[in-house]
């Protein structure tokens, strides 16, 4: 969800059930691609897109720290 300023409102994409361990890992590797590309830590659209190609990564058993980053960094080039 955004809002007026096109800012997207927390991590929406990791609304489902992980371990700490899971989500530092998914976290970690959302920030290692907005660090390489620039992005600030604020949660706006391109950050959003980033987590979902991150998450979608996950969610499709590629969870390799590599893997990971390579799902972000495919999403935002998308």
């Amino acid at each position: 969800m955004t809002n007026r300023d096109g800012k997207v409102q927390g991590p929406p994409v990791l609304d489902f059930d992980l371990d700490d361990a899971e989500r530092a890992d998914i976290e970690g590797a959302i920030d290692a691609v907005c660090d390489e590309l620039g992005l600030s830590g604020e949660w706006d659209l391109r950050r959003q897109r980033v987590a979902s190609g991150v998450v979608a990564s996950w969610r499709h058993g590629h969870r390799l720290p590599l893997n990971l980053v390579s799902g972000g960094l495919d999403a935002i080039k998308a």
